[in-house]
């Protein structure tokens, strides 16, 4: 998590860009059901 005005960490830096791989890479592999996790819309 980076907040306004910090410089991030390399290793926050690096989380960050996995998490953004990871994030490209399911929606890639499965275009028809794949959910953003931090789309909170649908879930019960």
């Amino acid at each position: 998590m980076v907040w306004a005005g910090t410089v991030p960490s390399k290793k926050d830096a690096v989380e960050e860009m996995l998490d953004r791989a990871v994030e490209d890479e399911m929606r890639r592999r499965h275009p028809d059901t794949y959910q953003d996790p931090d789309d909170k819309a649908g879930t019960a």
